[in-house]
């Protein structure tokens, strides 16, 4: 019940602006600890689903150019919503990315430079600029 609700919240958050900023922890070459998020273990943690440690152990588990960030469907360590895929789309210049939900992130969703410069008005990692949010099926950024 608590994915559906999630997931609408962002399907109805996919018409209202949301921010998108950066942080370098989020990058897929980061090789960071998954315990630094707040999916970590637990029952819904990407390293209980997915026995793997590290940020560069879950990039090998993504499809290409899908990438990781805090959101707010992130409620807190162990969310039902670890792990689930969204699409952040630029609607000023149209440029898009998936990513995987990993970290707790209020109110913009918290992008790698990697990503954030694949949507950004100016190809660089700079500042904060306003997205769209639409859930995606997992099979569109798991492998």
């Amino acid at each position: 019940m608590l994915r559906f609700i999630v997931s609408l919240f962002f399907l109805v958050a996919a018409v209202a602006a949301t921010g998108l900023k950066y942080d370098n922890n989020y990058n897929l070459k980061s090789g960071a600890s998954l315990t630094s998020f707040a999916c970590s273990d637990g029952a819904n943690g990407l390293i209980t689903k997915y026995h793997i440690s590290s940020v560069s152990e879950l990039a090998s588990k993504l499809k290409s150019n899908v990438y990781i960030a805090g959101s707010p469907t992130i409620a807190g360590w162990n969310s039902p919503s670890c792990g689930l895929c969204y699409e952040a789309r630029n609607p000023t210049n149209n440029k898009s990315f998936l990513f995987v939900a990993v970290d707790v992130a209020h109110p913009d969703i918290v992008s790698g430079a990697d990503a954030f410069v694949v949507a950004s008005p100016n190809g660089l990692a700079a500042g904060t600029f306003g997205i769209t949010v639409t859930a995606k099926p997992l099979n569109a950024c798991f492998k």
